[in-house]
């Protein structure tokens, strides 16, 4: 038994474009389902323990 690949996702879009096919719609609709507010509150608070990690692991010595 061959296992069969979807119709959608990001691997399909090129071979849809060449059959002509619609792509718009379906990586809008796909799109939606997973969108999120980005703000600087949650950008800030992945990037300052990071940056405080990257600064002070030459000081631990690990």
């Amino acid at each position: 038994m061959v296992a069969r690949r979807p119709e959608t996702g990001p691997h399909r879009l090129f071979d849809q474009a060449a059959k002509g096919k619609r792509i718009l719609d379906q990586v809008s609709a796909a799109a939606n389902g997973r969108s999120f507010v980005v703000t600087n509150r949650s950008v800030l608070a992945i990037a300052v323990p990071m940056t405080l990690a990257y600064l002070t692991t030459p000081l631990l010595g690990v």
